[in-house]
């Protein structure tokens, strides 16, 4: 084999290694990110470009009960309902989630817990709503369902994970922005249930 030939198979394998000592260090970088930086950089990567969303820094919130934890931007008044329920104001614009942890026991059934859900939505607000009108949409948990078609200023989630049921409601001093939804639907695939570490 010529010195040329051995100098160039040489330079292949110094350049294979670096590349790959270099995806390695990548990897154990990512591994080593917190829940939390996960969620900034997730909110920046999604929301960097819309002027109403730049610089804001999240903040990891939960209830007392410590069932889970939700990222919200640090400038949002927290108010807690109980050991198991939060909201969450943004003062300028009226903005506004509502986390509430509901105990299932032994509803199973996705019948079971929307009506369970329906029930509360009900006798909060004087209003009916229409099972056909929940719509299923992808997410980290078991199931997740949303309701738009409501006539009070509301938008509403519902997710579930194994026996756990959080219900979600969003709303806003104005009409709510195709923004504001799609930050809702950020904060509500970020949450953290219990049991998940950093």
């Amino acid at each position: 084999m010529s010195n040329k030939l051995i100098l160039l198979t040489a330079t292949f394998m110094f350049a294979a290694c670096q590349s790959k000592t270099e995806t390695n260090s990548h990897k154990e970088e990512e591994v080593q990110l917190t829940h939390y930086q996960k969620a900034q950089n997730k909110f920046e990567n999604e929301f960097g470009h819309i002027p109403e969303y730049q610089n804001i820094t999240l903040s990891s919130q939960g209830p007392s009960s410590g069932n889970y934890d939700i990222y919200i931007p640090q400038n949002y008044i927290k108010h807690v309902a109980s050991a198991n329920n939060i909201a969450f104001f943004e003062e300028e614009t009226g903005f506004s989630i509502v986390v509430s942890d509901i105990h299932e026991r032994d509803s199973n059934t996705q019948l079971e817990w929307l009506e369970n859900i329906q029930q509360i939505v009900s006798e909060t607000y004087q209003i009916s709503l229409i099972k056909s009108d929940w719509q299923k949409e992808s997410g980290p948990f078991e199931a997740v369902f949303y309701y738009s078609n409501i006539k009070v200023p509301l938008n509403l989630w519902a997710i579930k994970n194994e026996k756990k049921v959080l219900m979600i409601q969003v709303s806003k001093s104005s009409e709510l922005t195709v923004n504001d939804i799609n930050f809702a639907r950020f904060v509500i695939n970020n949450i953290v249930l219990e049991n998940v570490q950093d």
